[in-house]
């Protein structure tokens, strides 16, 4: 669909736009802001205006953020990182959730450049900004306390250590996801719920399974067609690097990865496994799961470390190389290794992590002085809070859940460039 690319959950989606009834499989604030822009213009137009319009809206302010220096254009070329690139076309909730997220995070960080204060009504349309970011990704709420914590912040008049601050941030803190629970079980009609949750749980018993070479399954969620072969057959995990296609040497798209996905599982027209369909069975695949956890911990953890390393290495370009070069293989290969070196995202993310040390660090000599120290803690402190969520709740491995982390580390650069000078000026002056 035109304008912009829709994932096959964005389709799910729309249709429940379209449709006026919803599940909590997805969550349903999308789908219902979704159905009002399409009153206005019929389509995933107004949908793809908005998320991009949340983009250059965050542009803007971090140019604002550091307009004193002659390195603030840069962010203009923040939209062709190949990271951001890639998928900032595309209607979709993680796409939603990140750049709702960065106009939040960059507009703090305009005010936190001249220690602005905040009024009431920039408050309530950051907080619905926010709310909105967070209500259509589930694992959003493990990240939305910071820019809330932030938020407080300012309000606060930049002092953390004050009763105002804690007094704020709580009352923050209980209101957002107060309404954020209202919004997702009371606001919305027609919610059907799905137990989406047991679909992770699935892949973790399947995983830990073949691990050990034991079926931990309930005999429920076990279909008729189901055994430990075919199991290991849909489940597929074969290291990556072994599916070789014999022509021209080149790797089979179509075999990658596909281990690291539950949809083979459970949601194909032959599946082996089913979630539980009533109070019961929900507690017994939930207990299966503890168990097993608790019985195979390394196992456990060799699987969710083998899926989050998919998420962070997957070159999320690499199906387009056998579209367009399926008939030269030096070409073929060198575009492979191309992508390979710029496409993953696990060189950005352990970036992050050195971000968000270093800023910590920073504040820590210099305090608020150094104030760019600030926003490279606070974005970064948001992406990596999704990569270690991720770790423990995805069901995929797939790169397309760390965009937030992407969108936040890459607008990062600037500070952490401006910090590192702060710092190291801070320091001839402080030795002199």
């Amino acid at each position: 669909m035109w304008p912009g690319m829709l994932s096959p959950d964005s389709q799910t989606q729309y249709a429940m736009a379209l449709s006026g009834l919803y599940n909590d499989h997805h969550p349903p604030l999308m789908s219902l802001v979704w159905g009002c822009l399409n009153q206005i213009i019929p389509g995933s137009g107004m949908m793809f205006l908005l998320h991009l319009a949340l983009l250059y809206g965050a542009i803007f302010y971090l140019i604002n953020s550091v307009n004193l220096s002659v390195s603030r254009f840069i962010f203009c070329l923040f939209p062709l990182i190949p990271q951001i690139f890639f998928y900032c076309n595309t209607i979709c909730k993680d796409v939603g959730f990140a750049f709702s997220f960065l106009f939040v995070a960059s507009y703090l960080s305009c005010l936190t450049s001249g220690k602005g204060r905040i009024n009431w009504h920039q408050t309530i349309i950051l907080l619905i900004i926010l709310l909105y970011g967070t209500s259509i990704k589930f694992q959003a709420q493990y990240s939305a306390f910071i820019l809330l914590g932030w938020i407080a912040y300012i309000i606060s008049n930049y002092n953390l250590y004050c009763k105002q601050f804690i007094k704020t941030f709580s009352i923050l803190l209980f209101s957002f996801y107060l309404v954020l629970h209202c919004i997702n079980y009371i606001f919305i009609p027609n919610v059907q719920k799905t137990y989406g949750w047991q679909f992770v749980k699935i892949y973790d018993i399947a995983a830990i399974s073949l691990g050990v070479n034991q079926d931990l399954f309930p005999g429920f969620a076990k279909n008729k067609n189901f055994s430990m072969q075919e199991l290991a057959n849909k489940f597929n995990t074969q290291p990556v690097f072994n599916k070789i296609n014999p022509n021209l040497g080149r790797f089979n798209h179509a075999d990658l990865f596909k281990h690291h996905s539950v949809d083979n599982l459970v949601f194909v027209n032959d599946a082996i496994l089913r979630k539980g369909v009533n109070e019961v069975e929900r507690k017994e695949l939930y207990l299966a799961w503890i168990t097993a956890i608790v019985k195979h911990p390394l196992a456990y953890l060799k699987h969710r470390s083998i899926n989050m390393i998919s998420i962070l290495i997957y070159p999320s370009g690499f199906k387009y190389i056998n579209d367009f070069l399926t008939n030269n293989s030096v070409l073929y290969w060198i575009a492979t290794v191309g992508v390979y070196l710029i496409m993953p995202n696990l060189i950005p993310t352990i970036l992050s992590f050195i971000y968000f040390v270093f800023g910590i660090f920073a504040l820590h000599k210099m305090g608020s002085v150094n104030w760019f120290a600030i926003p490279l803690v606070c974005f970064n402190a948001v992406g990596l809070s999704m990569v270690l969520v991720l770790f423990f709740c995805s069901m995929a491995g797939t790169s397309r859940y760390t965009y937030i982390t992407m969108c936040m580390v890459h607008a990062s650069h600037i500070f952490a460039y401006l910090c590192f000078n702060y710092f190291k000026n801070y320091n001839v002056n402080t030795n002199e």
